[in-house]
């Protein structure tokens, strides 16, 4: 779909056209959940990459968040907590993936 051939990056815009009267029957309930901030603090470059497998993200890096607050759209129905302050451990040991980078999708 439009999805897979942009990556995520399609913009999509709409125009506002009148109101109208209220739709009869039931009203459809939506079939994504919310990303959650799993703690109290800033958000982190660390965390939201690996939170933004999960779905799209609204926060950016340095955003103070509090405890269950909505970061981003889940990709699946209900809601998920995830870690976006978290902080990448500082060793002094060697690591085999130490020059791999990972890019941050823009909110």
């Amino acid at each position: 779909g439009l999805e897979g051939a942009t990556r995520g990056t399609a913009i999509i815009d709409s125009v506002f056209d009148s109101y109208r009267g209220m739709i009869p029957g039931e009203i459809q309930a939506r079939d994504k959940g919310s990303l959650l901030a799993f703690s109290d603090g800033e958000v982190t470059s660390f965390g939201l990459e690996g939170a933004q497998d999960r779905g799209k993200m609204m926060a950016s890096p340095g955003d103070s968040v509090y405890k269950g607050m909505i970061v981003g759209i889940h990709q699946r129905p209900g809601d998920l907590e995830v870690n976006v302050c978290k902080t990448k451990a500082l060793t002094n040991m060697r690591s085999a993936n130490k020059g791999i980078t990972t890019g941050l999708v823009a909110p």
